[in-house]
This record gives C-alpha cells, sequence and structure tokens, in this order.
C-alpha cells in the first residue's frame, strides 16, 4: 500500500511545470492576482463556481508565474487525497490495494488533480467525506461528524458541484432517529445554511446559455464515467462492466462502506445525470468529488476475484493494469489545447503581428495575457482596432507588420479589408489559427 501511495504522489508532482498553463488555469491564475473584494465580484459575475479555490490560489499567484508553483497547491491537495485514500483502505486487503493503485495511478486523477483549478481540492474533500462518514457509521464519535461536514461544504465551496456532497450527506443517517443521527442532521443543515447564505443567490440566478457539453444521454453517460479512470472511449466496455460488478459487490455487503458508495458515490452521479437534462453538467471534471467510488467499485472486483482463486485474481488485476498504467503519461502530459495553440503562435507570429480573439473569447484572451507573450522573450499589450469584432493584442515594441492571427473555433473568419494570408493551423480542440492581411 505505502508504494503505491507513494508513487501517486510523486506523479502528481512530475513535471508538474512542464508545458503551458491550460485555458482555464490561466482565468484561475488572472482572477487569483485580484484583491479579495475585485476577485469575489469577478468569480461572481463570470464563473459558476463559489470562489474559494481562488482564494486559496492567490498567495502564492499574487507572488509568481511559475507553472510549477501555480499548480502546486492543487497538486498538494491532490496527493493528500491519495494518503487519505490509502489509510482509508489500509486494512481491506488486495481490494483495498487495488482501489488505492486505480486513484493514485489513473490519468483522470492526475490529469485533473495538478492542474491550478479546484479539482484537486474537489477531490481532497470528496473522499475525506466519504471516510469521515463511514467512520462515523462505524464508530458514532461526534468528531467524524465534524470531519464530514467540513469536508463536504468545502467541495460545496470550490465547485458548483460540490454541494450535491453536502445535500447527500444528509442522507447517510438513513432512517435513524437516535440522538447522533440528529446530530449530523443537524451539523449538515447548518453547513447547507451557510452555504446558501453565502453563495445561494448566484447559486440559484447563475445560467450558462453557452454551454457546450452534451445532455443527458445513456451514451454520454457511459463515457463520463468511464472518464474516470482514463479519457480513452475505447475501454468503456471493460472499465464500465468492472464498475458495475463492483458496484453490486459493495451494495451486497449492506455495510457502512455499502451506504457510503451508494449515497455519496453513485447517488450523486444519478443526479448530475437526471439534471444534464436540462443543461449540460455531466462532464467527467464535474465527478472528481465522486471519482473514489470508481476506484472502490474496480478494487471490490479484484478484491472478490482474488478470495475466489489466485489465478482468477491476478487475471483481473491484469485487466484493471492494462486500463489504468498505459494510460499515466496522458495524464502526466495532459493538454487541454492552449499548448498546441501556444507552440503555434510562437513559431508563426512575427514581429509586429497582431493577435485578434473576440471579445466572447475572453478565455483564450486571458490565455494569452497570463502568458505574458506571444513570441519567446516578448510581451503583449492590448490594442483598440477598427476591426469589428475584434480585440488584438501586439507584440510590445514593434512597428505594426498589419498581420493579424486570428485565433478562433469554428469556421474561419471573414473579415472586412482582410484577406487570408497562409493556411489555417488546427492547434487542438475546438481552435484553430488563421493568418490574414490587410487587402492589396
Amino acid at each position: 500500500m505505502a508504494i503505491v501511495v507513494v508513487a501517486g504522489v510523486v506523479l502528481r508532482f512530475w513535471a508538474l511545470g512542464h508545458g503551458h498553463l491550460s485555458i482555464d488555469e490561466s482565468y484561475t491564475a488572472l482572477a487569483a492576482r485580484m484583491p479579495v473584494s475585485d476577485l469575489v465580484h469577478h468569480i461572481d459575475t463570470t464563473d459558476p463556481h463559489p470562489p474559494l479555490s481562488y482564494l486559496i490560489f492567490q498567495p502564492v499567484a499574487s507572488l509568481t508565474t511559475s507553472t510549477f508553483w501555480l499548480r502546486f497547491t492543487a497538486a498538494l491537495a491532490s496527493s493528500a487525497a491519495v494518503v487519505v485514500m490509502g489509510w482509508w483502505q489500509r486494512r481491506r486487503g488486495v481490494g483495498g490495494v487495488a482501489a488505492t493503485a486505480v486513484f493514485a495511478l489513473s490519468a483522470f486523477q492526475l490529469a485533473y488533480g495538478r492542474e491550478m483549478r479546484m479539482y484537486g481540492f474537489l477531490c481532497l474533500g470528496g473522499v475525506v467525506t466519504a471516510w469521515a462518514a463511514e467512520r462515523w457509521l462505524d464508530e458514532d464519535r461526534r468528531l467524524w461528524i465534524g470531519v464530514a461536514v467540513v469536508a463536504a461544504l468545502g467541495c460545496a465551496f470550490v465547485h458548483a458541484t460540490g454541494v450535491i456532497v453536502l445535500v447527500a450527506l444528509f442522507a447517510i443517517p438513513l432512517a435513524r432517529r437516535d440522538r447522533s443521527a440528529w446530530e449530523l442532521r443537524a451539523a449538515t443543515a447548518l453547513g447547507l445554511v451557510a452555504f446558501a447564505a453565502v453563495w445561494g443567490a448566484h447559486a440559484l440566478t447563475w445560467h450558462s446559455e453557452t454551454s457546450t457539453y452534451p445532455k443527458a444521454s445513456l451514451s454520454w453517460l457511459s463515457i463520463v464515467v468511464n472518464e474516470t479512470v482514463a479519457a480513452v472511449p475505447a475501454d468503456r466496455w471493460l472499465v464500465l462492466p468492472l464498475i458495475m460488478v463492483g458496484g453490486f459487490l459493495i451494495l451486497r455487503r449492506r455495510d457502512a462502506s455499502s451506504r457510503v458508495w451508494l449515497i455519496l458515490a453513485a447517488a450523486p452521479v444519478a443526479v448530475l445525470y437526471l439534471a444534464s437534462a436540462r443543461q449540460g453538467v455531466l462532464i467527467p471534471k464535474s465527478l472528481m468529488a465522486y471519482s473514489w467510488g470508481t476506484a472502490l467499485a474496480i478494487g471490490a472486483v479484484v478484491g472478490a476475484a482474488w478470495r475466489r482463486s489466485f489465478l482468477l485474481g491476478v487475471a483481473v488485476a491484469a485487466l484493471v493494469a492494462l486500463v489504468v498504467l498505459p494510460y499515466i503519461h496522458l495524464g502526466v502530459n495532459n493538454d487541454e489545447g492552449s499548448g498546441g495553440l501556444l507552440a503555434t503562435l510562437d513559431a508563426q507570429v512575427a514581429p509586429g503581428d497582431a493577435i485578434g480573439v473576440t471579445p466572447i473569447q475572453h478565455d483564450i484572451r486571458d490565455l494569452l495575457h497570463c502568458t505574458g507573450r506571444v513570441l519567446p522573450g516578448t510581451g503583449v499589450t492590448f490594442d483598440d482596432t477598427s476591426v469589428p469584432a475584434l480585440e488584438l493584442m501586439r507584440v510590445t515594441g514593434e512597428t505594426p507588420s498589419g498581420r493579424i492571427w486570428l485565433v478562433s473555433s469554428g469556421e474561419p473568419s471573414s473579415i472586412p479589408g482582410y484577406e487570408p494570408c497562409g493556411p489555417v493551423s488546427d492547434v487542438g480542440g475546438t481552435y484553430h489559427v488563421e493568418c490574414l492581411a490587410p487587402t492589396g
């Protein structure tokens, strides 16, 4: 178990400063550098998520632009989640080791747990809530009520879907009427009141008209759940049966662990699936607080097979290794499109050229502004322009060349007075870069 935990922690810091911040990370970095009052107002008007994670990042973001240090806090939280998972599963034999290994080494955990975003904190809060809830069911101690509620409240204040953890925690006692059960309900209710008082108005009024995520369908659900191991859709025919069989094995125990898995892992995924019928909220990252459930389900299958026979256990463990280990590099080298975009601009933009983005693409603008350059060693400044619906960023101190490198998503754009001056470069994700020059 210790080897697995150490490997998971090492991988979370491995090449942490390599590459570029993603588009979303750049938004986080810029927001975290704002004064607290400006930060909270900015998040309230531009982001569906609460501001706690941005406040946590603020001390580091205000001191450095180093990619390593900007991501360090999230990687630390994600590493702490691995340690908690290992401690939680340490006495559960081969199944516990397998569950911890999936959690520590899966590409999903490595990709999002290391980002300068809220997912490392969301992961830690989800695991601690589940572990503490199980300990409370076994021991009825107030300590575990406090730990569970604080961890669940942390989830609620770092991510829009995190409040589901807090609501689900209220159901852990089920129909129990003893004093300890009422104490847990009361503490959870106080947590919900605190969240409602601080961020409830925002949560109730926020609505995105531009969500590009798919709405509810069983096919999409299978893809999203599969990605809690790795973003390899072809593997879902192996991963999903493992999760379903593991869930059945867990629920069959009818003990504290089965109740926790059902209420704090399976039920929230079902809630998000139903909610996505109205708006696309079911995406892999939104399952970070519940992804420990995937690891426990897969670990349950390995443990059951191992108890039945040594050879069967080895075979199932090898199958799990096949859907986890080959994709570790995808998690460590995760790039959500920003790397290709910046590399293309570095290679093609010449001194005096401008980079153009449409006003609605504030994420691209934030990315370029956060990196502080469009060519190695040079800065960028914002510049007004008469070109309709464009914001230009021009290399500082250079005479304008007239050329614009337009970053866009969708079909290549037509701008009056400009014509293409080179091929359209696909830079990954939904983005491409095209060169435009003044006509004549």
